[in-house]
Order: structure tokens, then sequence, then C-alpha cells
């Protein structure tokens, strides 16, 4: 776990002063079934995990550029969205908020073992909230 000011290392978010960043790398020994997962753990100050998702969000569409979409969900957390740069393909990007704490997660596309690791992440952490 290493103190950041990044997301997915595209998004400079030095200026957020009031948020803890932190960069988790999983890498397996098995790197074709498990490709290397990026998990960045996002701590706001209490009661605020809705105002710095939208802040996070604000963040990502000004430095991404007008070319660029993000696909908001409900699927994951309190509120998510996915972020695919279309230069790109093989590397997915997914931003979830569940209560005050938000996690972001890079994550390999060509493999379905990524996600579901995400996907199981993102259960476990809300069960024990």
């Amino acid at each position: 776990r290493m103190p950041s000011v990044e997301l997915f290392e595209t998004f400079d978010l030095s200026e957020m002063t009031d948020l803890n960043i932190y960069k988790n790398v999983l890498n397996s020994t098995d790197s074709e079934q498990y490709p290397t997962l990026h998990i960045y753990e996002i701590q706001p100050p209490v009661g605020q995990g809705t105002t710095n998702y939208l802040r996070l969000k604000l963040a990502m569409l000004t430095q991404l550029g007008s070319d660029t979409t993000i696909n908001e969900t409900s699927g994951f957390g309190d509120s998510s969205l996915f972020y695919n740069p279309v230069d790109n393909e093989k590397t997915g990007f997914l931003l979830t908020q569940i209560d005050d704490t938000l996690f972001g997660f890079r994550y390999s596309k060509v493999s379905e073992n990524s996600f579901l690791y995400i996907q199981n992440f993102i259960t476990s952490y809300q069960n024990q909230t």
C-alpha cells in the first residue's frame, strides 16, 4: 500500500489535498489467468463520500477532455463509473463509491478473472460496512 496523488496513473489529483489516496498492486504467480490488478483506495473526510465521488468524476472529465466519455452505473457500490480509453482496449477502469470510501480499479479486460475478483472485492467490502 503506497500513498499516491494519482488515479489510474492518468489523473493527477494532487490538488485534492483533503483526500488520502493509496495504491495497491496485486501480482499473481499466474499472470495469464490473473493479470496485475491496481486498486486505489481513496479516503475522503468522513461523511463526504458522495461529494468526493462527484469531485473525482469532474476531475476525470476535465482531464480527459470533451472527446472521451465515461459510463455511469449503479451496479457497483453506491455510485460507480467505467472509463474505457479508446487507445487502450485491453485495460478497463472502474471508480466506485461504497459509503465514504472510493475505490479505483485498473484491470485487464482480457481476463475474466480480473473483473470477477473486483466484483467479489466490492461485495465483500459492502458486507463489512
